[in-house]
């Protein structure tokens, strides 16, 4: 599947910080992700140039996937079924942490597929690498990962809640995943993701920001991380 430039990012903090455009994002994010050990759950994306403009070229997925905004309503216990296997496998708490790191203000249903298997896949990376702005739990535009509120996918004024409150919405990992989780966040490679972010003309600085504050943080990953989303 081919994308061009698209629309212009939205309105989310922190987004208009950096000036690459969506094609650069999309081709970005995947790599970034395969640094970081996630990129099978990603549909993989190159950044290739036609008459000089850099279009993002993407892995077709097929008609067996469906979007979890498609299936929350007629089929939520399925939704759960497939995102409670990733929750205990401690999957979804390293998504949060990918969305995190590299600055995804649109992590909202539409935005995950599964298909008949229960394969899940993350979509829609034209929106990432917000800069220092980047304001997850106190701004309105940025939806807070889906995946991590899947039991209650419909949840009215998000934001105006207290961070107490919004952490509760969360889900959080088995405990006997927290060393996996923890080895796993501390093996990531700085120098290396911000060689693959700069490649694409991106400014790696606030996800390699983000990375060590969660990689300096003493809670559990799983913890550190619901709290990087939910708490201002």
């Amino acid at each position: 599947m081919w994308t061009g430039e698209g629309a212009d990012p939205g309105p989310q903090a922190g987004i208009h910080n950096e000036k690459a455009g969506q094609s650069q994002r999309e081709a970005a994010f995947w790599h970034a992700a395969d640094v970081m050990g996630l990129s099978d759950d990603v549909p993989r994306c190159e950044l290739l140039f036609l008459d000089g403009k850099p279009v993002a070229c993407m892995e077709f997925l097929g008609g067996s996937y469906d979007s979890l905004e498609n299936l929350r309503e007629p089929d939520h216990g399925k939704m759960i079924r497939v995102l409670e296997e990733y929750r205990d496998r401690g999957r979804i708490h390293q998504w949060a942490v990918l969305d995190a790191v590299l600055g995804n203000v649109d992590r909202h249903f539409g935005n995950v597929l599964i298909d008949e298997d229960g394969t899940v896949k993350l979509i829609d990376h034209g929106s990432t690498f917000a800069g220092k702005g980047f304001d997850p739990a106190g701004d309105k535009a940025t939806f807070l990962p889906c995946y991590l509120r899947y039991r209650t996918p419909v949840i009215k004024d998000l934001h105006e809640m207290t961070s107490e409150d919004r952490m509760r919405k969360l889900e959080l990992a088995p405990q006997d995943k927290r060393p996996m989780l923890r080895t796993w966040l501390d093996g990531i490679d700085e120098a290396s993701l911000r060689v693959v972010i700069a490649g694409y003309g991106i400014n790696p600085e606030p996800s390699i920001a983000r990375l060590r504050d969660l990689k300096g943080s003493s809670e559990p990953v799983d913890i550190a991380v619901c709290r990087f989303w939910a708490e201002t």
